[in-house]
């Protein structure tokens, strides 16, 4: 066993005020061995999950000893959305992947992928991916959490990604929820 602590707190991200809540986040590792910590954070006075929230992360630079301060990676209104939530990262290789969930309304909700090759410094334009309209007209419970580990990389152009839809009544009875998987393509 080496000399690192267990269970040590490096980094409280605490609630405010204005920041009434900060949730569901995912680390990456990279190009410059830094580490990423990106997270939602939601702002306003409301902490439910149609209140006002961004996407911000922290690097660190001590392979995950301290971070940094907090730093806008997406923000809500330049979404168009009510906000957005939810990040997972996945190292492509070449690329980060950053997916998260994209509110537009209450009842509609959908999740999207940008990539970044330049360490987080820029973000590829938003790429939807969820299929079609249907999923924008269901429940939002819909999706697991994209920050849960459930996608892979099947190859340098695609990624398999794992959702499930609870539908409510099944012949008359209630199902339980149903896997889906999605083929996330092209990426770049």
């Amino acid at each position: 066993m080496n000399d690192r602590s267990m269970g040590k707190i490096v980094k409280d991200l605490p609630s405010s005020e204005t920041n009434p809540r900060n949730s569901e986040g995912a680390f990456v590792r990279l190009s410059n061995n830094s580490i990423l910590f990106a997270y939602s954070r939601f702002v306003g006075s409301e902490a439910e999950d149609e209140a006002p929230s961004t996407i911000c992360g922290m690097l660190s630079e001590d392979d995950g000893e301290s971070f940094g301060d907090s730093l806008l990676l997406l923000d809500y209104q330049s979404e168009q959305a009510i906000n957005i939530m939810s990040v997972s990262l996945l190292d492509l290789g070449e690329a980060i992947g950053l997916f998260y969930l994209v509110r537009e309304s209450k009842a509609k909700l959908n999740m999207c992928l940008r990539t970044s090759s330049d360490d987080v410094k820029t973000w590829s334009n938003r790429i939807l991916c969820t299929p079609g309209e249907t999923w924008s007209q269901v429940e939002p419970s819909i999706f697991t959490s994209p920050n849960s580990p459930l996608s892979i990389q099947k190859n340098r152009n695609h990624i398999l990604y794992a959702i499930w839809n609870p539908i409510p009544e099944y012949n008359g009875r209630e199902k339980p929820d149903t896997p889906y998987f999605l083929v996330v393509e092209p990426l770049m």
